[in-house]
């Protein structure tokens, strides 16, 4: 399960995820992972984006690996649409982009 709140309050944004703490080829039930094995859900792509992902970490780091921090915020969006399409919609991401205005955006990928 993950726990990722993003809010937008006038000019700002705020985004709080979890740590991604246990791993889904784990076979034996109540196996601990340590927390310096977590998987950080949300990602600084620059100064202005980050990305928070949900779901399937393999499909949330392809898509990362294929968005360059000077893409456009469209083209990132496309991005993540692809790979939570080719996901089965099981990894879905939140996009936030901070501007100096009100017109800070969060995007939210999800079927």
């Amino acid at each position: 399960m993950s726990l990722i709140v993003a809010r937008k309050f006038e000019d700002q944004l705020c985004i709080v995820s979890d740590t991604k703490l246990t791993h889904p080829n784990h076979e034996v039930k109540g196996l601990k992972t340590k927390p310096s094995d977590g998987v950080v859900k949300t990602v600084i792509i620059n100064t202005r984006v980050c990305i928070s992902f949900a779901g399937d970490i393999d499909d949330a780091e392809l898509a990362l690996k294929h968005i360059n921090p000077d893409d456009s915020i469209d083209r990132v969006i496309e991005t993540l649409t692809f790979y939570h399409k080719k996901s089965a919609y099981k990894t879905e991401f939140i996009l936030c982009q901070m501007q100096r205005s009100t017109n800070s955006k969060l995007a939210i990928v999800k079927k």
